[in-house]
């Protein structure tokens, strides 16, 4: 039986060139930086990139409000309102509850401290997306430390 890889471009060319032309297809890829270096930004270019190539993006944000992640990536280039506009991207606001304030998003959690609540608002996601979506989870060590490992 003959195994075939299928790579999903980054669009970053010198990570695409470190993985052999980019991360393979259904994988899981955890970006891990330094402390006090954030690693949101590589993390919203490839998401971006991959919008441009017609992918599908969730974006499941704890530590600041989906609007803020519109802004900055606006700022840093990557404009993904018109995707989320049309669909193709979306979040689970998993901040506005920790606020104690309303959620706009389609998909958002009353209770990001409590993991099944979280879980349940993802894979609802998910299902809604389909097959071959990005995920990007902003931040991990929030998603930890207001869950536990």
């Amino acid at each position: 039986m003959h195994y075939v890889v299928t790579r999903v471009p980054t669009g970053i060319e010198i990570i695409d060139k470190m993985l052999g032309g980019g991360f393979e297809r259904g994988s899981s890829i955890l970006l891990r930086s330094s402390p006090f270096v954030d690693a949101a930004p590589i993390a919203q270019e490839i998401l971006y990139n991959r919008l441009t190539k017609r992918d599908k993006g969730l974006y499941v944000i704890n530590n600041r409000p989906p609007e803020t992640v519109l802004e900055e990536m606006k700022h840093y280039g990557w404009p993904v309102e018109p995707y989320w506009n049309k669909g193709s991207l979306s979040f689970v606001d998993a901040y506005s509850g920790i606020m104690g304030l309303g959620s706009s998003e389609e998909f958002s959690v009353k209770n990001p401290l409590d993991p099944q609540e979280v879980d349940e608002a993802v894979l609802e996601a998910l299902k809604a997306k389909g097959e071959g979506t990005i995920v990007l989870f902003d931040s991990l060590n929030t998603l930890i430390d207001q869950c536990g490992p």
